[in-house]
């Protein structure tokens, strides 16, 4: 096989690998949801500065107030991602139970259940 072909073997795969990334890449609201739900966590932590507690903001405390279940913070990310992203109150009403379909299923596989 000469160098050129092998360029233009190399060439075609790299087109035919593109086109199915392209498709089957992650879903990009599972990703943005993911990213609200762990700053609405990071927002709990305490840090510590020379030796100084500095309190967290704890944004799901200020909303939800003292012991939520991890039901209603999921759904609190939830409506925050799909607040930023402008939807309307009807889609976000049709959405959030999808979603927390979604989170029991990845639940359940977690726990490895046999019934997921």
């Amino acid at each position: 096989m000469t160098f050129e072909r092998r360029v233009q073997a190399l060439e075609r795969r790299f087109a035919e690998a593109s086109e199915t990334d392209a498709r089957s890449g992650p879903d990009p609201d599972l990703i943005a949801i993911f990213d609200e739900l762990s700053a609405l966590k990071s927002s709990r932590a305490v840090h510590y500065r020379a030796g100084v507690r500095i309190e967290p903001e704890n944004i799901p405390q200020k909303i939800l107030g003292d012991n939520y279940p991890r039901a209603e913070l999921r759904e609190l990310a939830l409506a925050r991602e799909f607040e930023r992203q402008g939807r309307s109150a009807a889609e976000m009403a049709e959405l959030i139970p999808l979603w927390r379909k979604r989170f029991e299923y990845l639940d359940a596989l977690v726990r490895r259940d046999p019934h997921a």
